[in-house]
Formats: C-alpha cells, sequence, structure tokens
C-alpha cells in the first residue's frame, strides 16, 4: 500500500481563511483522507506548526511567520533581505518537520495544500539591489 504526506501550515489556512474557512479546509482533507483509503493509499495529513496534530510524535515548527503585508513582496523594500532571511529560517524549520515525518511515515508521495502565502517556498535575496 502506498502512503501519501499532505502538507499545510495550520496557522496560515486561519489568516488567509478565517477559523471558519479552516474548519472547512480540515474536513475536506479529512474527507480526502477518507477517499485515498478506498483507493489504497495511507493518507496523513501534516499540520507543520501544529504539534498536536502531527500524530508523529515530535513537534512541529515553533516560530511564527515573519509578518509582510502582501505577497509578492515589494522589491524596493529596503528591508527585505532581512525578511528573505527569516522567511528562509521558517521554510527551514518546515523542511524538518517534513524530513522528521517524512522518514517517520516513509511516504511515496506528498501534498502541499496552500500557495507561497501559506506553505512559503525558499527565497534569494536579490543580488541586483
Amino acid at each position: 500500500m502506498a502512503n501519501k504526506l499532505i502538507l499545510t501550515v495550520r496557522t496560515r489556512l486561519e489568516a488567509k481563511y478565517g477559523t471558519n474557512g479552516f474548519t472547512t479546509i480540515d474536513t475536506k482533507l479529512n474527507n480526502y483522507v477518507t477517499v485515498d483509503a478506498n483507493r489504497g493509499l495511507t493518507t496523513r495529513i501534516l499540520y507543520a506548526d501544529d504539534p498536536a496534530r502531527t500524530h508523529f510524535g515530535f513537534a512541529g515548527v515553533t516560530q511564527s511567520f515573519p509578518g509582510r503585508p502582501s505577497f509578492p513582496p515589494d522589491e524596493t523594500d529596503p528591508n527585505l533581505n532581512t525578511w528573505i532571511q527569516e522567511v528562509n529560517r521558517y521554510c527551514r524549520d518546515v523542511k524538518s518537520v517534513v524530513d522528521q515525518t517524512w522518514q517517520t511515515f516513509r511516504s511515496d508521495y506528498l501534498m502541499i495544500i496552500g500557495g507561497n502565502d501559506v506553505v512559503p517556498f525558499f527565497r534569494a535575496p536579490n543580488s541586483m539591489q
């Protein structure tokens, strides 16, 4: 039987969609887990920042996502490179949780729920500045 890991970040989903929106998403994801089970897949949901929901026996991401008013970031912001470093630290924490989970669960598939504003991607500093 194949294993699938669904990755998302609870606090970012709540920030984007509100508590009710998150509850709806959580319900839909759990329904998706049931559908996958009927197809022969073992699927686990990983809220990288919610240790109570990881169910893998280790803590999730403990720092909060660095505040930013909008996506994409304003390239003229003089603090952009500092913000990029903070986001990349956050991303490394998320990756650490995913790595621990991957080793424990031995997933065959990874499904990421949310875009860059929910599950942030690593950023490279703008070398032109």
